[in-house]
């Protein structure tokens, strides 16, 4: 519950304090949840980027328009959308299907990441 009392609480942060620091398990742990989020066939076309370096972070505060939120933050965290990485992550997805244990998969499925997911992302 400790998750969701957490969103419901949260507030939008416009400012961060100067000698406030998020340790780098919360950073990670708040990645990793991301990377858990459902999505459309699992295809995970998204990417992470912690951007911890000063000369970074100034030109992406640059590319947030000057914003306190940027400009105050220690860290930031960028998600990008690849939509090219659904190439990986489908070969992946027909790896797992055919896998010891998932064998006995629904041929529908097979069919799925193997002619209709190729088919629509071309």
């Amino acid at each position: 519950m400790e998750f969701f009392e957490t969103v419901i609480a949260r507030r939008s942060i416009r400012k961060y304090l100067p000698n406030v620091e998020v340790p780098d398990e919360v950073v990670e742990k708040a990645i990793d949840a991301a990377l858990l989020a459902p999505n459309s066939s699992n295809m995970q076309t998204w990417e992470f980027y912690w951007v911890k370096s000063p000369d970074k972070k100034q030109k992406l505060i640059e590319a947030c328009l000057n914003q306190n939120a940027a400009r105050t933050a220690k860290q930031l965290v960028v998600v990008v959308a690849n939509v090219s990485n659904w190439k990986k992550t489908q070969k992946e997805m027909v790896r797992l299907i055919t896998k010891d244990g998932i064998k006995n998969a629904h041929p529908l499925v097979m069919q799925y990441y193997t002619k209709l997911i190729p088919f629509t992302r071309a």
